[in-house]
This record gives structure tokens, C-alpha cells and sequence, in this order.
């Protein structure tokens, strides 16, 4: 099980998700963690996602795809601490178990 799924599900009924992510953005740009052009990709998603429904669509989809592209984005996503620890286990586990 990728975590992915978990992600979208909590995004469609929590509204803060977004928010969230762009503040680990915003704290990744203070330390400058990784690439700057993946945080901007990212941030770009982001901010669309909460300018309307054709950005939120883009970004769900996104997360629900497992091309190389869609992979390679997601391998440096700021969606650290979105999901309880209990959720973030069972996908671990179920990952691991399927590998």
C-alpha cells in the first residue's frame, strides 16, 4: 500500500492539508532542504490546488499516480506529518509486506 491514497482521502476531507504542506514548504525554504526547483514544483501544486477545482483535481491526481514523473515529484513531497502515526504503520507495513 502506497501512502498516497491515504494522502488524497484525508485531503478530500480536511482542509487544512494544504495549508499544512505549504508550511513545510515554507520551513524547507528557510533551511533550504533539497532542490529549490522541487519546492517550487511543489508549491506551484499547492497554491493551485487551493485556487480552485482544476488545481485541486491536478494535485489529487497527481498523488494517485504511479508514472515515473508523478513518482519522482511524490519522492519529495510536503506532506510530512499530514497523517496520524497509526496510518503512516499500516502503510509501512503493508508496503513492506508486498515487496
Amino acid at each position: 500500500m502506497d501512502i498516497y491514497p491515504l494522502i488524497v482521502e484525508r485531503l478530500k476531507w480536511d482542509e487544512t492539508v494544504l495549508d499544512r504542506a505549504i508550511e513545510v514548504l515554507d520551513k524547507w525554504d528557510e533551511r533550504e532542504v533539497g532542490p529549490a526547483r522541487r519546492r517550487n514544483e511543489w508549491r506551484k501544486l499547492l497554491l493551485a490546488a487551493k485556487a480552485g477545482e482544476e488545481g485541486y483535481n491536478a494535485l489529487l491526481e497527481l498523488l494517485s499516480d504511479s508514472g515515473d514523473e508523478a513518482r519522482r515529484l511524490k519522492d519529495f513531497a510536503p506532506f510530512a506529518g499530514i497523517l496520524p502515526r497509526e496510518d503512516r504503520r499500516k502503510a509501512f507495513l503493508q508496503c513492506t509486506y508486498d515487496h
